[in-house]
């Protein structure tokens, strides 16, 4: 095992690790990848549909997703053939133009695209507006205990900071309001 050494410029290389250090973190490493396949950040086949100009994936968990070529730099101007002669990488966590040397990121691009559209957001307001017996039931038993608690206003001295009221609104837009 190696220790940590400067370079000119008075960075530290990092250490370089045992093989024994390494076996110890092959199993985390496995369950880390499992769990990515599992929840279809991984691409299983990949083509280029040349009618609609789209890189279509097939993801792990079965899911099919398209983007538009421009979303990768590079491909924009590829011919069609190029654009044709992608690859996956052996993981399926990457889509690969060795041709044009252009590569993109599965898990990112799937990051970047349901965060551009809010889907997250989306998937939460539906979660909150689904029906269910369990949700009923709870909502039942807080009703029992008098319902959800009241907002309290608490009066804060601080500079730009403003209380909440019952209503939801600042004590500073209350105030205002009063005027």
């Amino acid at each position: 095992m190696a220790t940590a050494e400067t370079t000119k410029r008075g960075r530290a290389t990092p250490r370089r690790l045992s093989d024994a250090e390494i076996d110890a973190q092959i199993p985390a490493a496995k369950r880390r990848e499992a769990a990515a396949y599992a929840s279809g950040l991984r691409a299983t086949a990949a083509r280029y549909d040349k009618a609609t100009e789209r890189v279509v994936l097939e993801l792990s968990n079965g899911v099919g997703f398209a983007f538009p070529v421009t979303t990768v730099r590079g491909l924009e101007h590829a011919s069609h053939m190029q654009r044709a002669a992608l690859e996956l990488d052996p993981a399926g966590s990457g889509v690969i133009w060795n041709a044009i040397d252009a590569d993109i990121s599965v898990p990112g691009l799937l990051a970047a695209t349901f965060r551009r559209a809010g889907v997250a957001s989306l998937l939460g307001t539906a979660g909150g507006a689904a029906k269910s017996e369990a949700k009923a039931s709870a909502a039942r038993a807080n009703g029992a205990k008098g319902g959800r608690p009241r907002r309290v206003v608490v009066e804060r001295k601080e500079k730009g900071a403003h209380a909440v009221n019952r209503k939801g609104s600042s004590a500073h837009e209350a105030a205002k309001s009063a005027k």
